[in-house]
């Protein structure tokens, strides 16, 4: 894949008037900035601009997002030292939009930057974005490597001491904070069989998680004499030949779902994005979610990022980023400190898209 480079914005713009502002002392710390309507008004931007550009200075460590309050200044030109933080996920999607809002949760509070990158899948990127946050400066990194690569490159700057948190991945030799996949699964699993599905259709990638999860949900199935069969998995198709993301992402399976001798009762996704486009396409085919079929995933992105009611597994998303930067900070105060080992524990959420009345 080889997505083009973002080109720069009216946000940037914005951020850097405001973080030289800033830095020069004019808006001092403790100073409580203009909401996002007045200063996209101020401004002659957009209000999703403005939110942009502060969203780049909470990752620079400049402000801090206070709920009820506003956008408050934290840096100090006088005494400031900021700590520079690289943040290397596998793509700019919601899932690590949430993970990301956690760790800048977390940074912006102790008054740290962060260095943000996105791989895309490809491990010659992750490679690349190591080096380009090493020559950046940062004093640590938290990483979501590709799932199709190694994390040789990150185990060997952990064991020269470099402080290094792997994100939604388990290594047994760095600190790393993952969900427990194989049990999100089986919660989902459960709850279709309690639900009285007897035809599922599993969903997923031939990735590590993919494989975890639909265990998970076969095992919780079993637990209701519902048996998945073999035929009744397969793998979504997410690219074309090219590398690039497919416009029409689960228009394929909905069809091969259709087009199947006894018709599924039920859609099991490993990921929200994926069931997402599911649901979307069962109703442009004119069938009902969950009447006809019904549509889970696991993420729980929620509302913000989608229009359905759908149910899910909340994995801990944003807990996870908050719980990473945690333990790269402890890293960086204490840099012998055992590695830290933490897996959360995912949640059901019932919504409309699998309610059986």
């Amino acid at each position: 894949m080889n997505p083009s480079q973002p080109q720069p914005g009216p946000h940037l713009k914005l951020y850097h008037k405001i973080a030289q502002r800033i830095r020069e002392g004019t808006l001092p710390k403790g100073e409580v900035l203009p909401s996002d309507q007045e200063l996209a008004e101020e401004y002659g931007v957009s209000r999703y601009m403005a939110r942009r550009a502060y969203s780049e200075l909470v990752r620079s460590g400049l402000v801090q997002r206070i709920r009820k309050r506003g956008t408050m200044v934290i840096y100090d030109p006088a005494t400031a030292k900021l700590r520079k933080v690289g943040l290397i996920l596998v793509a700019d999607v919601p899932s690590y939009y949430l993970f990301e809002k956690g760790v800048e949760d977390v940074l912006g509070d102790r008054g740290a930057g962060l260095f943000v990158q996105y791989t895309y899948d490809s491990e010659l990127r992750s490679e690349a974005a190591i080096q380009e946050a090493l020559e950046h400066g940062v004093e640590g990194l938290i990483a979501s490597p590709p799932p199709h690569g190694s994390h040789e490159t990150h185990v060997r700057l952990a064991a020269r001491g470099f402080p290094v948190v792997l994100a939604l991945v388990y290594s047994e030799k760095m600190s790393c904070v993952y969900p427990d996949d194989d049990r999100a699964g089986f919660l989902m699993g459960e709850h279709f069989g309690a639900q009285g599905f007897k035809r599922p259709v599993a969903l997923g990638q031939d990735q590590a998680y993919a494989e975890r999860r639909i265990e998970g949900f076969r095992k919780g199935l079993a637990r209701h004499g519902v048996r998945l069969l073999k035929q009744n998995v397969f793998d979504i198709q997410y690219e074309d030949e090219d590398g690039e993301y497919l416009e029409d992402m689960g228009r394929r399976e909905v069809e091969r779902i259709l087009s199947m001798k006894q018709r599924p009762d039920s859609i099991f996704a490993v990921n929200d994005s994926t069931a997402i486009a599911v649901h979307y396409w069962l109703n442009q085919r004119g069938l009902r979610v969950p009447e006809d079929i019904a549509v889970a995933g696991v993420d729980n992105l929620g509302r913000k990022f989608h229009p359905f009611q759908l149910t899910s597994v909340d994995i801990g998303l944003e807990a996870m980023g908050r719980a990473a930067a945690e333990a790269l900070l402890r890293q960086l105060e204490r840099p012998r400190m055992p590695a830290i080992y933490q897996r959360m524990e995912p949640r059901l959420v019932v919504s409309r898209s699998t309610s059986r009345g």
